[in-house]
């Protein structure tokens, strides 16, 4: 019979996924990689739900992947090597929604609000303005 997930495990999926590879996940959970990509499926999570890469980002703000890496560079924006690069001589980026709604806030006066894609991250910057 399999184990009953418990509401901190889940929370712990959730908030790490996209973020630890699922076998790290699986591994701290105690539980199978299968469990973890079956649970992940049963609440209707991709591995880039809840962040995005310097690319994906980019599309959604209507700039280049390079204006985003030197915005990181800046500090402008807080993202991290994504697990799953590590090793490689310019590893991928990871930006998490919560950080990049702390940047378009901040920084709302980069962006043509006319030319973000994402609705979400566009109201964001257009309430900003005032």
């Amino acid at each position: 019979m399999a184990k009953r997930w418990t509401e901190k495990e889940i929370e712990f999926l959730l908030n790490n996924c996209g973020i630890m590879s699922n076998k790290r996940i699986a591994d701290r959970l105690n539980r199978s990689h299968h469990a973890i990509r079956q649970k992940l499926h049963i609440c209707g999570v991709s591995v880039f739900s809840n962040f995005y890469s310097a690319r994906m980002l980019a599309t959604e703000l209507g700039k280049s992947h390079k204006t985003i890496m030197r915005w990181y560079r800046k500090g402008y924006i807080k993202g991290k090597v994504a697990e799953f690069g590590r090793g490689y001589l310019n590893p991928p980026m990871i930006f998490l929604e919560q950080d990049i709604v702390i940047f378009l806030r901040k920084y709302h006066y980069l962006f043509n609000k006319k030319k973000i894609s994402h609705l979400y991250f566009r109201n964001i910057v257009k309430s900003s303005m005032g």
